[in-house]
């Protein structure tokens, strides 16, 4: 089966920025590529400029930046300008022409190249709304991975994106969810449309042989820990939504209840300035440390290395980095209200509430708990892609025509 994957890519293959959504898209194109099938990826934060390439069997389209040379020309034809207008009237205001119009060429480009049967689009928000234009007879599945491009978007923001996700999802046929609470959630905003889509819930897997656990000791010392610390560790964007203050003020309560803490935060983004102010202005020089980004081969001895992962966020579909600390045999202590989804019994601790104290009780009772930490590796194990690869083939098969013709 030629199957198109339209997402981010991860940094070690050419996107521009990271995340679980990049992480999931590559996992599942190399795995479906590792299958047989012929796979490719339209990735929006791919510059157009490196050109296509193929990784690890798995054909590369840069959309981002798209320059489309002598096939500006393209633009002028009645089904490109069709496009281009319905297109344009869909996502409303705030969205650029240069933009919308260099995106939908890359991605036709991309459909026309690599002639796929079916086609994944990773989002129910922009890429959504330019790719429908140019599927035409070729099934399309979205998988929704999140609400936070709404709800928690500035104000101003808000109400425009909410509308944009609703007009796509009126548009859609079939939708999957990475978890019951988002599968919940659209149907608590969007009652009418979810009882006319075909929803399937497929909860987001891993590549169990990338994070395994290492020596604690040797982990300490390649990421310069030492060993007479307690390590929380936070890995995600600095952005508000994973709630990086919340870390730091965390390590802030617990150093002042005298406990040997070390906070170490793994990541970038806008929040980074207020860290490191918060940071400061707590006195935590020395005891919280920001590493910055790390790849994905790099944090298994961050995970083995820790005590507890902390995942502070206030809003997540899944949590794909509680996975990969379990699979480290690190315990989870966190707040987003998938959590009991994601995290087994005996795995970790979900917090009540968002308030700073319940964080710090919950973190308190993890640190004075002995974890077993193979048991929390073996419980996620069913969560690897060699697992849960088959529940794609499964649904890519039953959209396209052959699959019809034999259900």
């Amino acid at each position: 089966m030629r199957i198109l994957q339209v997402a981010p890519v991860p940094r070690d293959v050419g996107g521009i920025n990271t995340g679980g959504i990049p992480t999931h898209v590559w996992g599942l194109a190399t795995h479906l590529a590792a299958r047989g099938h012929e796979v490719a990826v339209a990735a929006d934060n791919r510059p157009a400029s490196v050109g296509s390439a193929v990784v690890e069997g798995v054909r590369l389209f840069g959309i981002h930046e798209y320059a489309p040379g002598a096939g500006v020309a393209r633009l002028a034809s009645p089904r490109i300008a069709g496009a281009f207008l319905r297109a344009r009237a869909l996502l409303g205001p705030g969205w650029s022409a240069g933009w919308i119009a260099r995106a939908l060429l890359g991605y036709e480009a991309a459909i026309r190249e690599f002639r796929p049967d079916v086609i994944h689009v990773h989002a129910l928000e922009g890429r959504f709304s330019l790719l429908h234009e140019f599927a035409g007879d070729i099934p399309v599945v979205a998988t929704a991975h999140s609400t936070h491009y709404f709800e928690h978007a500035a104000p101003e923001h808000a109400a425009p994106r909410r509308a944009l996700v609703e007009r796509n999802l009126a548009r859609a046929g079939d939708v999957v969810f990475v978890s019951d609470y988002l599968k919940r959630r659209y149907e608590e905003l969007f009652p009418a449309l979810m009882e006319r889509v075909r929803a399937s819930v497929v909860l987001n897997p891993i590549d169990a042989s990338l994070y395994s656990p290492m020596d604690r000791t040797e982990a300490r010392a390649q990421i310069a820990a030492g060993a007479d610390r307690e390590v929380l560790l936070f890995a995600g964007n600095l952005i508000p939504r994973k709630a990086p203050l919340a870390f730091v003020e965390a390590v802030a309560a617990l150093r002042d209840a005298g406990r040997p803490v070390l906070g170490i935060m793994v990541g970038e983004g806008t929040e980074e300035t207020a860290v490191r102010n918060a940071i400061a202005s707590n006195g935590l020089q020395g005891a919280v440390r920001l590493d910055g980004f790390r790849s994905q081969a790099e944090m298994a001895a961050y995970y083995s290395a820790a005590d507890v992962f902390v995942f502070p966020s206030l809003m997540e579909s899944f949590g794909l980095v509680a996975l990969e600390a379990m699979l480290c045999g690190c315990p989870v202590v966190g707040t987003p209200e998938v959590l009991p989804e994601v995290v087994p019994d005996g795995s970790g601790i979900c917090v009540p509430s968002f308030e700073l104290g319940d964080l710090v009780t919950a973190l308190t009772e993890a640190l004075d708990r002995t974890w077993d930490r193979g048991a929390i590796r073996e419980r996620v194990l069913g969560s690897d892609w060699a697992t849960r690869i088959a529940d794609y083939e499964s649904l890519y098969h039953s959209l396209t025509k052959g699959g019809a013709d034999e259900a």
